[in-house]
């Protein structure tokens, strides 16, 4: 059985300690990257970040049904020095949800309609299921560089998770 959560955009908060999880978190959201988390039915736990795939897990083997993962974490925790490297590795995506980022500059969607030209907007099928359906997109990399020509250069952090969690006690639903 596969169980799911989506957590719609929100602002990025943490006072606590930043431990390895809570690292990638963050600098998945300073650049609007869609983070999901899958523990996998024998105990491994997923990260995806982007094209980025994190495993952890207490033993070495892969499921021969995946592609190996780019980090391959078993029986410790993530390095300094690899979390940087994921940061690095980190960009912006080509498109976005409005709400996603008006929260990350700082405004609302209706003050980015009166500000952002028609070139930075998109109507794309975000369900292939229902191929008439559009949903209109920010293009990230235009709507950014017109915000900084108008001198807007606010950048919060919005987080966007998905966690799932399968089991071996029945169907998918």
């Amino acid at each position: 059985m596969l169980r799911s959560r989506t957590i719609r955009a929100e602002i990025y908060s943490f006072d606590g300690e930043k431990d390895s999880y809570e690292q990638l978190r963050y600098h998945a959201a300073s650049k609007l990257v869609i983070y999901k988390g899958h523990r996998a039915g024998k105990g491994s736990y997923y990260i995806y970040i982007g094209d980025i795939k994190i495993r952890f897990s207490d033993h070495q083997e892969t499921s021969e049904q995946y592609n190996e993962p780019d980090y391959n974490i078993v029986n410790r925790k993530l390095k300094q020095e690899e979390i940087e490297e994921i940061r690095t590795r980190l960009s912006y995506p080509e498109y976005c949800k409005q709400r996603a980022f008006s929260l990350h500059v700082n405004t609302t969607i209706p003050k980015l309609k009166k500000i952002l030209s028609a070139n930075c907007y998109e109507d794309r099928v975000e369900n292939h299921n229902y191929p008439n359906t559009t949903t209109k997109f920010i293009v990230v990399e235009q709507a950014l560089k017109e915000l900084r020509e108008l001198g807007i250069s606010d950048r919060i952090p919005i987080r966007q998770e998905m966690y799932s969690n399968e089991d071996y006690s029945g169907g998918y639903y």
